[in-house]
């Protein structure tokens, strides 16, 4: 599907699929990425379900976060940055972790539902130099019931094919 996708896309040319794991595709590279966008498997030590290919896809099992986070970075160069979708609930221990790796949060975006809820996932953004300010912001998806905000609208209108 990752091949086709990309097949698909204006930067087919510019896109290289590789099927392999993080740990295995890491051994032996240099750092040297710019970015690196992640959107790990968010459970730990959770119930899994009957599918097996399911529980790869949610589960951490094969990635624990300290893992990922310390290939990233090792991948990343001086300039690099890498950004993350995570469970809002987890912010603390991905930031306590990430600072063991020498890895910097540069921004925290907090996604709610709904305006009247809790932020239910976090967008963080990471370098290698510390930073004097960390840019903060907050994003709600819905502004009523199943109507999309203006905001999220804006921020998805070039990629969400609802739109």
């Amino acid at each position: 599907m990752a091949i086709h996708n990309a097949e698909l896309s204006p930067w087919h040319s510019s896109i290289n699929v590789i099927n392999t794991s993080l740990q295995v595709f890491a051994q032996g590279k240099q750092s040297g990425y710019s970015l690196v966008i992640c959107n790990p498997p968010f459970f730990t030590n959770s119930l899994k379900a009957p599918n097996a290919a399911r529980n790869t896809a949610r589960h951490n099992d094969s990635l624990p976060v300290s893992e990922l986070l310390y290939i990233t970075s090792q991948l990343l160069n001086e300039n690099g940055k890498a950004a993350f979708i995570l469970p809002a609930a987890d912010t603390a221990n991905w930031l306590e972790m990430a600072a063991g790796c020498n890895l910097h949060l540069t921004h925290r975006t907090l996604v709610r539902s709904y305006p009247d809820r809790e932020p239910h996932r976090a967008l963080l953004s990471f370098c290698l130099t510390p930073q004097a300010a960390i840019a903060e912001n907050e994003i709600c998806i819905y502004s009523g019931r199943n109507t999309y905000s203006t905001q999220y609208k804006e921020l998805t209108w070039d990629f969400y094919l609802k739109f």
